[in-house]
């Protein structure tokens, strides 16, 4: 019937005291390191005085708050307030700690600890060093010497070193907590790369390190026109209006229950009525400007959007009618089922409309039903403001990688704004293609580059083109979100290297395992020219994992490395040699556990209450269904409404119309009425509900279920882990239950119930346990003990009997069966000793599932067989023979398949899964394969060990390095081999390596300089396999094909040859010739040959405020495997700078890569020319500044540019005074042209000026700000406008006065289109009165004023803050504030008054200790609701300050 573990567990809920155990473990260990120092300070003499220095030493700041909020009344009230929720008790805890200082004994300790962060964020460190001995505890980062060992890890624990004469030893034990890992950026820019893919999700999705979306495209839409964002709107039009439509709009939501959304008079409760527009967010969709017209695309799904709208109107319904709690509608789907996609499907094919254009005008660039997009042309990428330069295409078609420019008849248009590619595909593609991947770089906005989250703290290395920068003064860094800041300017060419470690479980991947690092080193010198050093660590994953033995999807993993250094200096000799050791056992990429056997852990016929026949089948992984009258196989999952994957076994109740699952996580009930547009029960959110521990289950953990419909009320009994429940199932929901187990019920045998029967003859209840048989007495309520000594599997209870019984026991030794009411318990002949699975009555038989098939038993001796007894035995069905069954289900009742019996099992080791079924006479059984019922053969959730032998590792790295002077000049040679089974603990990124380098540098003349140099780099791909070594230990390299050259898998060797000169005459000259040749070893020949010329000449003229750089370089690159790859590119670069005075500074560069293809001549690459004339300069009073600026980057291929110019002044004066008045005036004006590769070019004239004054007490501050834009070819023009303006007066003894206003323009003016213009007007005053010692008034008033297009609203409001402290432990806050808001809105009238009264108590009881208790009052009516709203709140608050 259903497998469950023979020793079941509870899961552990410790993950939520997490957070609270930082806490305590950050403040244990500094109250440890405290007491540590102390005691060695009173060793060491002194103990009175080294405790009075332990707490002087030490600097302790932060703060500790304990808060609980309560709201009740409308939700309406809580409109911008946060931290409350209706009807809902909200506890917190707060705690920030910051420690630092010095300790007696040479100890000094740094601690941060803050709640609000990550657990991994919490920080603490202390140090201690004398002359012989040092050491680190808490958070620091390590590294061995020799950088095979070890990578740079941040670790938890301890290091200790010691010095002994000429010999260092140290030892180091802790926990990992950063794994490195590196991330480069070119220019203010990142990358990233979308595969296409026909299995792909429509919007771009991340998977590992690439976006995956899908092969068909977005859906789009050809505009009849011009689409003007700043005019324009996009919207969505619900009405009956589409041709075709079956139903009207009303008739559809009626259909389907949500027929109280449609409005049908504006004073009823609904919506949305037929012909309403509602603005879609300009998020869902992007417009592009093809050759032939703007094309709309949708980034989100038509139907996606189409549910976020439906979704939308019911919020607003609850909005609109004040319904909470359990009165709100909820949209009744769940979201994927079968009747969801039918309703969104109608709904977007015969009553949606898509319309874009003027909002006020009849004339639409768009009026296009919703359902009728194009897809196949436009490919969303996923990220925007693409560089242009930087986009690769290419084809997988047949296992080969193509780059799409060699692609017959497949040609692109990238869209670098909106991040869309438009494909043009010969015929036949894109289905004959297997994927297309697009590498790419996209502008980072304001030099914000993310790493992902969980940035070990301090863990960061930032460089700008090689040069190591400070974090505070060159950038900043968000560490839990993992985003970096820069600070620095960072130009287009400029490179952007972050080396960085991310947390155990950051980046979003998940930590299974602690892992432990330990180790040891040593380090000798036995003379000043020799150094030797030998390191041994081990990391090490402890070996319980955090998520559940069976849930841990890896295994635990032990690395060993251990590495010896020398390094040698003796005279004009130079040599440094590195060798390390690795073992490995379950490596960081070859560590996954398999997944365990699906298995049918049940199976149930039932019926929904409008007679629609279902066969339910309880698994692993959750529950499918299949119906009989479609024939349709569905699966169910806690996306649905379970409570949780793994489904125990089924139960339906005939009197209640519920059907029961007993899950891992809780029990599941589904109510069996079908919906009201005859949607599966399945399908309607309503219909499911969970039932946990804290609804008075004894377990979550729920093992079985069972329904006696012929007891009063209709009972539901649920076995747990725990014991077993009981509750009424007459009202559908079960409120209240009544708990056994063995603290109440000694006499039970067991509280693990692993299944329940309820008998057909007395009517008691069978309780099986892995110990044995209990049945329940309901008269006296007690348990009495049928049998022990076998774990039972499954209980059969039958009205009339099979054989000599009526009640079947399936168990771990037998088929155990009795006759009722008094009979003894027998074992059925024929199953003695067997693992028995399952026992279902069916057809007047009785069905058996075993370790070896299907079981037929009759009792009548029509089996084919005799047992010893007289009676006949269990005839294995032919057809299952060797398969594992494991639940058995009869349908009756079917009038196709009369008395069907249905049965289902294990899957075997090749994960092969099939349910069976036979109708009478069962003579036959068809077989239904996975691919037909859709359930996976593997437990998803569950795993399994695998040995240990074959995920073994070991492999050596190493490397020797040699330099020799020769007069003036050097020689050099180095080696270094990585073998593809060796990494580094804490490495990532495996490398099968073998390389050797010899070459050497002379001046052969004054200042010119000869060098030339011999190389050879042998890989293979490095993907490893388990070896076949004789001791099982070690590994062996083999993976896909990969590296410069396509081809098959094998050893790929890149020899280079290289020689240049360096001539230094005034000019410096650099003459380089490099010839690569690449060799894989499967093939006879080269398989490519690149030679590269390069000539480089740089002056630096008067005095060096003049350099001069020029570059040319010829790569001719021949490959002689795919000739269509073969290139020529020609790399030009120039640049200028000039510093004539020390305040002017002149830059000028030109990049012109170009490459062509050789056979057709095809070019690609783009070229850029810009440059930059600065001068700041202070001149009397003022600060100038101007910078003038020019940037092109032309599309080679395309011969398409892309120009910006820029022109910008700026000025600020020190503070004058005229008589009395102090001014300190600022300002800037801007000029910038922009013309894009595609759009329309654009001019942005803007300034802005600020002045601040002082006259006696008053303070003044005036800002102004403008901003003009003028597009070229449409003559729009959009303005934005800004004056502020703050005055405060500070002269008056008590009264302190202050007002400000802010007016806010802006416009978009077209000759075309019209003119579209915003405006508000917000003014405040402010009088604070300190009305005595004890007391404090601030009196405020408001005014904001708002118009644009279709609103004009209109708000007032005062409000008053009295604080009354009669001394300093108490203070009394009174605050109170009245706004009323009025016009139009949407181009209807609006009217909103709100009132607010809030009382705030403080209490400080100590210099430590203090509470708050505040109440509030909120009162309010607006036209948008029937009438007003009432809430209430209030908060309690405990703070403690250190």
């Amino acid at each position: 019937m259903r497998w469950i573990e023979r020793a079941a567990m509870k899961e552990s809920g410790a993950t939520k005291g997490l957070s609270t155990l930082a806490c305590r473990a950050v403040l244990v260990t500094l109250m440890t390191a405290a007491a540590w120092a102390w005691t060695c300070a009173w060793a060491w003499g002194g103990c009175g005085a080294a405790a009075a220095e332990v707490g002087a030493g030490l600097d302790v700041s932060g703060e500790a708050v304990w808060s609980a909020t309560y709201a009740a009344g409308d939700p309406e009230g809580l409109k911008g307030l946060q931290g409350y929720a209706i009807n809902t008790l909200i506890a917190s805890q707060t705690l920030r700690l910051s420690i630092s200082g010095q300790l007696p004994g040479g100890f000094s300790v740094t601690a941060a600890l803050d709640n609000y962060s990550s657990s991994n964020l919490q920080l603490v460190r202390i140090d201690f060093s004398n002359e012989t001995v040092s050491g680190r505890f808490g958070d620091f980062a390590y590294a061995t010497a020799n950088p095979y060992v070890a990578r740079r890890l941040t670790l938890r624990g301890v290091q200790v070193s010691a010095k002994l004469d000429d010999f260092t030893l140290g030892a180091i034990v802790g926990q990992v907590k950063g794994i490195p890992t590196s991330k480069t950026f070119k220019g203010a820019s990142s990358s990233d790369t979308t595969v296409f893919r026909h299995d792909g999700p429509y919007a771009p999705t991340r998977e590992g390190a690439v976006l995956v979306a899908s092969m068909g495209g977005a859906e789009s839409y050809r505009l009849s026109g011009s689409f003007d964002p700043d005019f324009m709107e996009v919207e969505l039009r619900l009405d009956d209006a589409v041709p075709g439509a079956r139903r009207t709009l009303l008739d559809l939501l009626t259909n389907y229950d949500m027929a109280y959304l449609y409005r049908e008079s504006d004073d009823d409760e609904g919506v949305v009525a037929s012909g309403d527009l509602r603005e879609l967010d300009r998020g869902k969709y992007t417009v592009v400007t093809a050759a032939w017209g703007d094309h709309l695309v949708l980034r989100r799904e038509a139907l996606d959007i189409l549910r976020d709208e439906v979704r939308d109107l019911i919020a607003e319904y609850n909005t609109k009618n004040r319904l909470t709690g359990v009165d709100q509608k909820a949209y009744p789907f769940v979201v994927g089922s079968d009747s969801e996609e039918a309703f969104l499907e109608e709904l977007c094919r015969d009553h949606s409309w898509l319309v874009a254009g003027l909002p006020e005008s009849a004339t639409k660039v768009l009026d296009n039903a919703l359902a009728g997009y194009s897809t196949g042309r436009f490919y969303l990428l996923g990220h925007e403001r693409i560089d242009i330069e930087s986009v690769r295409v290419d084809v997988l078609a047949s296992g080969t990688y193509t780059d799409a420019d060699a692609v017959p008849g497949l040609s692109y248009t990238v869209y670098y704004d909106q991040g869309v590619v438009e494909f043009s595909f010969p015929a036949g593609a894109p289905e004959a293609y297997d994927e297309i991947r697009v590498g790419y770089s996209y502008s980072v906005t304001g030099n914000v580059y993310a790493l992902g989250i969980s940035v070990a703290q301090g863990s960061e290395r930032v460089y700008l083109n090689g040069e190591l920068l400070a974090r505070g003064v060159d950038y900043t860094i968000d560490y839990e979100a993992g985003v970096l800041f820069m600070l620095r300017e960072v130009g287009p060419q400029d490179v952007v290297k972050v080396d960085y470690e991310y947390f155990v479980g950051g980046l979003g991947v998940p930590v299974e395992y602690k892992r432990i690092f330990y180790g040891g080193s040593v380090a000798w010198q036995p003379s000043p020219g020799l150094k030797l050093a030998a390191d041994v660590i081990r990391a090490q994953d402890l070996a319980t994992p955090l998520v559940g033995s069976d849930r841990a999807r890896t295994m635990p993993g032990t690395h060993t490395v251990a590495g010896v250094s020398a390094d040698l200096k003796a005279g004009r000799l130079s040599v440094d040699a590195d060798l390390a050791y690795s073992h490995e056992v379950f490596p960081y990429d070859d560590n996954s556990r398999r997944n365990t056997s699906n298995r049918i852990n049940d199976a149930l016929f039932a019926t929904d209450d409008a007679g629609g026949e279902y066969v339910l089948f309880a698994h692993q992984n959750g529950l499918t269904s299949y119906s009989l009258a479609n024939g349709k196989w569905r699966q169910h999952s806690p996306a649905s409404g379970l409570a949780g994957w793994t489904v125990f076994d089924m139960a339906a109740s005939e009197s209640s119309g519920l059907w029961f699952f007993a899950t891992e996580s809780g029990l599941t009930t589904l109510d069996a009425r079908v919906g009201p547009g005859g949607e599966a029960p399945f399908d309607r959110v309503e219909n499911w509900r969970r039932y946990y521990e804290s609804d008075g289950l004894p377990s979550s953990n729920t093992l079985s279920v069972v329904v006696d419909d012929g007891a009063a009320q209709g009972r539901v009994w649920v076995g747990t882990d725990a014991g077993l429940a009981v509750a009424s199932a007459a009202t559908g929901s079960l409120e209240s239950w009544e708990v056994f187990d063995e603290g109440s019920n000694p006499e039970m045998i067991s509280e693990v119930i692993t299944d329940l029967a309820v008998s057909e003859v007395t009517g008691d209840l069978y309780v099986g346990t892995p110990e044995g048989l209990m049945s329940f007495d309901a008269a006296t309520g007690r348990f009495v003990k049928e049998f022990e000594g076998a774990a039972v599997a499954e209980i059969a209870t039958l009205a009339s009997p099979v054989g000599d019984g009526d009640v079947y026991v399936a168990t771990d030794s037998g088929v155990r069966f009795k006759r009722e009411p008094d009979g003894e318990w027998h074992v059925l002949a024929g199953t003695e000793g067997a693992e028995w699975n399952a026992v279902r009555a069916a057809g007047g038989a009785l069905w058996l599932g075993g370790a070896d098939g299907l079981y037929r038993y009759d009792g009548n001796g029509g089996n084919g067989g005799n047992g010893d007894d007289g009676g006949s035995v269990p005839e294995r069905v032919a057809a299952t023979a060797g398969r594992v069954i494991t639940a058995v289900t009869g349908a009756g009742g079917v009038p196709a398949v009369e008395d069907a019996v249905w049965a289902g099992g294990e899957a075997d080791e090749f994960y092969r899964l099939s349910i069976w079924r036979a109708a009478r006479p069962y003579e036959s059984f068809a077989e239904y394969p996975q691919s037909t019922t859709g359930i996976s053969g593997e437990d998803q959730h569950r795993y399994a060990d695998v040995p240990a032998g074959e995920h073994t590792y070991t492999g050596f790295a190493g490397a020797f390095g040699a330099t020799f002077d020769v007069g003036a000049g050097q020689a050099y040679a180095s080696y270094e081999r990585v073998e593809p089974t060796f990494l580094p603990v804490g490495g990532r990124g495996r490398q099968d390596l073998t390389q050797f380098k010899v070459g050497g540098s002379y001046p052969v003349w004054p200042n010119l300089t000869a060098r030339v140099e011999h190389a050879s780099r042998a890989t293979r791909p490095a993907d490893i396999t388990p070896g076949d070594d004789d001791d099982g230990d070690a590994g062996s390299a083999s993976g896909a094909g990969s590296g410069s050259v396509a081809g098959d898998d094998g050893l790929l060797t890149v020899t280079t040859d290289s020689a240049g000169i360096s001539w230094d005459f005034g000019p410096e000259v650099d003459l380089a010739y490099t010839l690569e040749r690449m060799d894989r070893a499967v093939r006879e020949g080269l398989e490519a040959q690149r030679t590269t010329y390069s000539v480089t000449v740089r002056e630096s003229l008067a005095a060096t405020r003049l350099t001069l750089g020029a570059g040319y370089e010829k790569v001719v690159y021949d490959d002689y495997e795919k000739p269509t790859s073969s290139y020529v590119a020609h790399n030009v670069r120039g640049d200028i700078t000039y510093a004539p005075v020390e305040t002017v500074t002149l830059k000028l560069y030109y990049r012109f890569p170009v490459r062509v293809v050789a056979l057709d001549g095809r070019e690609k690459g783009s070229r850029d020319v810009g440059g930059t004339l600065s001068w700041a300069d202070k001149l009397g009073p003022a600060r100038l500044s101007v910078q003038l600026s020019q940037y092109s980057r032309t599309d080679v291929p395309q011969d398409e540019t892309r120009v910006q110019r820029r022109a910008v002044a700026r000025a600020t004066f020190d503070t004058f005074q005229v008589r009395a008045l102090k001014l300190t005036p600022s300002g800037g004006v801007s000029w910038d042209y922009l013309e894009p590769i595609r759009g329309e070019a654009r001019t942005v004239l803007a300034g802005d000026a600020r002045l601040r004054g002082e006259l006696a007490a008053w303070r003044t501050d005036l800002r102004l700000r403008r901003t003009e834009t003028a597009y070229r070819e449409s003559e729009k023009v959009s303005t934005a406008s800004e004056v502020s303006a703050t005055a405060t007066y500070t002269g008056l003894p008590r009264l302190t006065p202050s007002a400000e206003t802010t007016w806010r323009d802006s416009s978009h003016t077209s000759p075309t289109l019209g003119e579209r213009r915003s405006t508000s007007l917000a003014s405040a005053m402010r009088l604070s009165w300190s009305v005595s010692e004890a007391s404090t008034d601030v009196l405020s008033g408001w005014r904001n004023a708002t118009r644009d297009a279709g609103s004009d609203l209109v708000t007032y409001g005062v409000g008053n803050d009295f604080t009354y402290s009669p001394g300093k432990k108490l203070s009394t806050t009174l605050t109170s504030s009245l706004e009323r808001t009025s016009g139009t809105k949407n181009d209807a009238d609006f009217y909103e008054t709100k009132a607010r009264a809030d009382v705030r108590v403080d209490w400080r009881f100590s210099d430590t200790w203090r509470a708050s208790l505040s109440l509030g009052y909120i009162r309010g009516v607006s036209s948008d609701m029937s009438e007003g709203f009432n809430t209430y709140t209030g908060t309690l608050k405990v703070i403690a300050t250190f």
